[in-house]
């Protein structure tokens, strides 16, 4: 442009600017000021000036050629050279930890030297998107403490991403202690522990860091849900906004305002941000509507995103991603029609050219970097059955013509997926029909309305037909997966007719056949949900069905008939080794009908809290299978089976063979060693199914397994019919995600060809099977060999975008194709770059002068940068600091410490205790003769002795119980007394009569139980008045065993555990007190394997916190002990793994617990805490000031445990009216008594997933976290 054209658009954009206020306004693509950012921006990318020496502008057609020639970014080269497979995988099995190329490169990027405020990390699976992440946090950081901004960093997620993201940040157990200073090799390094000991003081306790890096971190990060992310918001931005005496403008300013106030100049990294992506789904859209309006707010915030998979399930949902980037730089909007049409398909002129295409080049520019995942050194195969069962394929067998709504099938323009991925069964007869009678009677239902005229039922019935429609299809694909037993009229008739009439005569319906219907039609089995017994299981087969010609039919012989899935599934087990995956989002309808299948062909349950399924389970074992679900039930401690599964030793699966997982079970789980994933049913995209398949293709997940063992058979099963032209629902609904994923795979292909890092990762497309020109031996879990197996990425599959190949080409206007011979740009290279990788190096360098004491330059950087390069800048800047650095030390194979010194191109280690640089070879290698002053020799007590001397101060003597005094006397004794008080509280609980109670205080119990039986207390969720009862009645005998004294509750644990028979008069009372005991055990595995039960008392008068604990093991056909000194570690650590790390903030805000007073014959009583309040350690109920006092704390509890819409004070006041006896009052000591009941009945149903009872055994367990007395 001319000087003159320049200062009348500067002139325009002046005015514009001014009247397109983003504090006022709110943007909507329609909007005339974003059309006229979107024409500002099409001027400036015309108008580049190619001499600017600074960054590249968003405007930039070529941003990531610019990116590429600046020396801070061309060191980040991603190595994409071709090396021997085997000997490549071997050497990178066995590295230590190291940042990749391409996380040094965001952590630049996105960095407070450049001007770019937000990234979309497009990384797939195993490139380390949360390292990634934490670079660019920290450098936040450390750019944030510089200009005194005590925002936090806001790490939104979900909770198990959440812990993996402060693990990966901090993890105390990567803590190594070498020459009296702690050091880390993770994300960051030792660079936390630097920060909180700058002066490199030696011998810090561990515990003290811990302390220290744990404060650190919690003061500069904030962890949040989506949901929790869009309510804070929402809160932040209603600050002093009345909408009845604001205008709608001033209320829009206000918001606005207050939002900036609390995120300027923020950083905020959401993980897997497609979980939020704009949608129809109510959820979503509020989400994402809330962070759509604080990016226009805020000023100067940098948004991170993670994604492996950013349009998860839709194309089009790049397009708000898209849009919030650009918003929180004050860009253009752009809208899904403007870049596709109806199709799917990019936008074109009337000349034939994608103009949607280069819109959506022009508004992803500088927002995405892309890093591919399945590096093929350090990943399993994936083996798909088009290479170990081709007649399994639709390749071999016949593709059927007719769809399910008996349309013609358009088969989608690549068919990798549908052809190549699914494995085909053939189903039996039995389920046949029962599927087709399925089919016909959803064809059938939902297309007249007598309600409707004439034209809408032809309206709606061409809807449901002519649309695949997956939640109407979900029947018939669980159908698919198995088809129970129907109870059909006897009588010798073909069993498809005998169906057929059942459906037609109405007698049976299409939920007795499939799900939790059709299950609970074939089996009888107990499925509670109550605290004191939350289980499902003792499955038997009903009687009918063992009558019938169904007997026994999830035996393997029997399988087959009602799922030719689910017995190739145990085909499988019997003929391979290693451990499989199968997967299925259903439960009832799939993975517990998989578990009685694995258990009639011996595969027993594992865990010594997971019991199997069957009532009667087999008495022979054959291997083990775990259920990860996210159902208590069914997977009651998921954290010990995942440990057990991922174990070294059960790289071939002798410990477990098994791992069935659920949809709700998978997020978050990194499994090792799995040989085979079954993927029972598809979903409506592909994205979630890789999800499942890269739980077990992981990142050096095999690395222990023979090269020629690291593969992974994939089963995606599809159904073949007996007319084999009909399709399949489950086959149908492959098709439709395949065909999306197509679509999706058009944008993808943009997306990298105009990412940030395109020319500096452009040899990550070197990985395709033509390329890399190799064939490798593979042997399958079945024995199988592959003789030549080829290595690379495959044609028109996700890796290539579902194209010919994955040659994608970096966009830029001036026609470059590679940066070999490209022109280094140093005009932004300094020293903070120069620093990158220097404690690497540095580490480097040290582990190599434990091995030598001198190297010659070239000589020691060709040993530096093996088997990864460095830049020579970084080298001489690390190898600088430890010359000059003074307090920095390097270690001798010796042990001695020493200094770096340079001498010509000789680097030498010199002696600390030698200050002449000019030292002969020999002074530098020979320790100097040092005598010692004196010796300090540790006399080691002999072990008995000592076990003996650590047993006799366990306990005082008033807790102290020797085996012979647990008398069936004395147990009878304590037993009879707490029914004295059990059995009038019952009384009343169940009549409302009066009676006498040894103590009146139950008599006060019963009342306040019944009143919490009548006004149903349960908020009417799934518990029945029966259930509810129950609940009570357990509640108050675990209330009785709580306030029992100490050595009454150790001999009343001792009489129920001994050899002698106890019979007492009220057997159901003796089951629950029975049942108390049991529930405190903990199951053990030891540091050799074995199990144990362990139960923990604690000793209210004995004031050492170490002496305190009372410890009782119990191992396998022994009785139950005093713990030795190792059983007594082990449930330590069992605690400290289980139970102190309980998340802080699911404690609820006022909770009760049982404790004693500070008096030595104090009793134990019931006590409450505001957990708000510092400096509090609880306080008894009884002993607060006055009854009003009470009915607060009890308002305060029912409002945190309220459910509902919304909470206000009239609803809890309600409640609490209807909990109020006789006379429209509460008595003074019933108050307390509701106010235990309640919080007990809150923690037994895990009431809004919070903590809110710790009995006095918890209670001192967590007792540094709780911070009570």
């Amino acid at each position: 442009m001319t000087d003159k054209s320049v200062d009348e658009y500067e002139k325009i954009v002046a005015s514009h600017n001014e009247e397109c206020d983003f504090n006022t306004t709110i943007y909507e693509p329609e909007h005339k000021c974003n059309k006229f950012l979107l024409k500002k921006e099409m001027t400036e990318r015309n108008n580049i000036d190619e001499k600017a020496i600074t960054y590249p502008t968003l405007d930039d057609p070529n941003f990531s050629l610019k990116i590429a020639r600046k020396h801070e970014f061309n060191d980040s080269q991603y190595d994409g050279d071709i090396y021997d497979a085997e000997e490549r995988s071997n050497l990178l099995a066995n590295m230590s930890f190291e940042l990749s190329p391409h996380q040094l490169f965001v952590k630049n990027f996105l960095s407070s030297q450049t001007p770019y405020n937000s990234l979309l990390l497009f990384h797939g699976l195993g490139t380390g998107k949360t390292c990634s992440a934490i670079g660019i946090c920290e450098e936040h950081r450390d750019y944030i403490k510089q200009t005194n901004n005590a925002k936090k960093i806001l790490i939104i997620a979900s909770p198990t991403v959440q812990d993996n993201f402060k693990l990966q940040l901090f993890n105390e157990e990567a803590m190594e202690n070498v020459n009296g200073q702690w050091r880390m090799n993770t994300c960051i390094g030792s660079k936390l522990i630097n920060e909180v000991n700058p002066t490199k003081t030696k011998n810090i306790s561990k515990e003290k860091m811990v302390t220290k890096i744990n404060s650190l971190i919690s003061s500069a990060y904030q962890f949040m849900g989506y949901r929790e992310l869009a309510n804070y918001i929402e809160k932040k931005q209603g600050v002093n906004v009345d909408s009845k005496k604001m205008s709608v403008k001033d209320q829009i300013a206000r918001m606005k305002r207050n939002l900036k106030m609390e995120f300027d100049d923020r950083l905020i990294c959401i993980d897997e941000v497609h979980n939020i992506r704009s949608s129809n789904d109510s959820e979503n859209k509020v989400i994402s509507n809330q962070l759509s309006f604080l990016v226009e707010s805020a000023s100067n915030m940098r948004l991170l995103f993670l994604s492996g998979t950013p349009m998860f399930n839709n194309y089009k949902e790049i397009i708000w991603l898209l849009n919030i980037m650009n918003t929180n730089d004050r860009r253009g909007l752009i809208r899904t029609s403007d870049i596709f049409d109806s199709e799917g398909k990019f936008r074109q002129d009337n000349n034939k050219e994608e103009y949607g295409k280069d819109l959506l080049i022009r508004k992803a520019t500088g927002y995405i970097s892309f890093v591919r995942g399945e590096n093929p050194y350090t990943f399993p195969y994936r083996i798909y059955p088009d290479i170990f069962s081709k007649e399994n394929t639709f390749n071999f067998i016949q593709v059927p013509t007719v769809s399910v709504n008996g349309e013609r099938v358009v088969e989608n323009e690549v068919d990798t997926i549908t052809k190549s991925s699914l494995y085909i069964t053939s189903i039996d007869n039995y389920q046949e029909s029962v599927y087709k009678n399925i089919i016909k009677y959803k064809k059938n239902s939902n297309t007249v309305d007598d309600n409707n005229d004439v034209q809408e039922n032809k309206k709606r019935k061409e809807t449901i037909d002519s649309k695949l429609n997956y939640t109407r299809l979900q029947d018939p694909i669980q159908c698919l997966n198995i088809a129970f037993p129907l109870n059909i009229l006897p009588g010798d008739i073909d069993i498809l007719t005998s169906v057929e009439e059942a459906f037609q005569r109405g007698t049976v319906q299409v939920k007795d056949a499939v799900g939790t219907q059709g299950l609970k039609n074939t089996m009888n089995y107990i499925d509670s949900r109550t605290a004191e017994n939350t289980k499902k299981g003792d499955f038997e087969y009903k009687e009918w069905v063992q009558k019938s010609e169904h007997a026994n039919m999830f035996a393997p012989q029997n399988i087959g008939k009602y799922s030719s899935k689910m017995k190739n599934v145990c085909d499988c087990i019997e003929k391979t080794k290693g451990v499989i995956l199968v997967y299925s989002q259903y439960l009832d309808g799939a993975l517990i009908p998989m578990a009685l299948a694995l258990e009639e062909m011996g595969i027993t349950r594992y865990g010594s809290r997971s019991k199997s399924l069957f009532k009667k389970p087999p008495t022979k074992s054959i291997g083990r299978y775990i259920m990860i679900t996210g159902d208590r039930r069914l997977s009651p401690n998921n954290i010990e089976e995942i440990v057990a599964v991922t174990k070294d030793e059960n790289k071939n699966g002798d410990n477990i063979r098994v791992v069935l997982v659920s949809m709700a079970g998978s997020e978050g789980v990194d499994l090792k060693f799995i040989r085979q994933v079954h993927i029972l049913e598809p979903w409506f995209n592909i994205s979630r199914l890789e999800q499942i398949i890269g739980r077990a293709v992981r990142n050096n997940s095999h690395k222990l397994l023979d090269y020629k063992e690291r593969n992974v058979q994939i089963y995606m099963y599809g159904t073949k019919l007996s007319d084999e032209n009909q399709e399949a629902a489950d086959v149908s609904v492959y098709r439709s995600a395949e065909a999306k994923a197509i679509q999706i795979g058009r944008v993808t292909r943009v997306l990298k060809e105009v990412s940030v890092d395109c020319f500096l990762n452009h040899s990550q497309v070197n990985f395709s099977v033509d390329k890399m020109n190799q064939k490798v031996k593979q042997i399958l879990p079945d024995g199988t060999e592959i003789a030549e197996y080829e290595i690379g990425d495959r044609s028109y599959t996700m890796s290539t975008d579902f194209m010919q190949d994955g040659e994608y080409k970096c966009y830029n206007t001036l026609g470059v194709t590679n940066i070999e011979n490209i022109e280094i740009d140093n005009t932004t290279y300094d020293e903070k770059f120069i620093m990158l990788n220097t404690d690497k190096i540095v580490h480097k360098i040290k582990e190599l002068y434990k091995e030598k004491f001198f190297y010659v330059k070239d000589d020691l950087f060709s040993r530096i940068n093996y088997p990864k390069q460095y830049p020579v800048t970084q080298i001489y800047s690390a190898l600088t600091m430890l010359i000059d650095n003074e307090s920095d030390y390097l270690v001798d194979m010796y042990g001695r410490n020493g200094r770096l010194v340079n001498i010509g191109d000789y680097y030498l280690f010199q002696p600390v205790e030698l200050m002449n640089p000019q030292l002969s070879l020999f002074e530098r290698t020979t320790p100097m003769h040092y005598k010692n002053e004196s010796v300090k020799i540790k006399m080691e007590i002999p072990s008995v002795l000592k076990d003996e001397l650590l047993k006799s101060n366990v306990q005082s003597e008033k807790a102290t119980i020797k085996e012979n005094d647990n008398s069936v006397e004395e147990t009878m004794n304590i037993l009879q007394d707490m029914y004295d008080m059990y059995a009038p509280a019952l009384k009343i609980f169940n009549s409302d009569v009066s009676i006498s109670a040894k103590d009146p205080l139950y008599n006060h119990v019963g009342r306040v139980m019944r009143q919490l039986k009548i006004t149903n207390f349960s908020d009417g969720g799934d518990f029945n008045e029966e259930i509810l009862s129950s609940l009570l009645v357990s509640m108050l005998v675990s209330h009785l065993c709580d306030h029992l004294k100490i050595r009454d509750k150790i001999t009343l644990f001792h009489g129920l555990n001994s050899s002698a028979e106890l019979s007492f008069h009220d057997t159901e009372f003796l089951k629950l007190v029975n049942k108390y005991f049991i529930d405190k055990q903990m199951t053990i595995t030891n540091s050799i394997n074995q199990i144990f039960n362990a139960i923990i008392f604690y000793d209210p008068n004995i004031k050492n916190k170490e002496n305190k604990a009372i410890h009782y093991v119990k191992y396998e056909n022994s009785s139950w002990k005093i713990a030795e000194t190792e059983d007594k570690k082990d449930i330590n650590t069992y605690l400290n793994n289980n139970v102190r790390n309980i998340d802080k903030t699911t404690i609820s805000n006022v909770f009760g617990f049982m404790g004693y007073g500070q008096t030595s014959n104090s009793d134990v009583a019931f006590k409450l805490k505001d957990n708000t309040n510092t400096r509090s350690t609880g306080s008894k109920c009884t002993e607060m000031s006055s009854k009003n006092k009470k009915v607060e704390v009890l308002f305060s509890i029912l409002k945190l445990g309220y459910q509902g819409d919304a909470v206000n004070d009239e609803n809890i006041e309600e409640k609490i009216n209807t909990l109020k006896t006789a006379g429209n009052t509460f008595g003074m000591k019933e108050i307390c008594i509701f106010t235990e009941f309640v919080v007990r009945y809150y923690e037994s149903i895990n009431r809004n997933g919070k903590r809110w009872f710790f009995d006095y055994e918890i209670q001192n367990i967590l007792q540094e976290i709780l911070k009570t007395v």
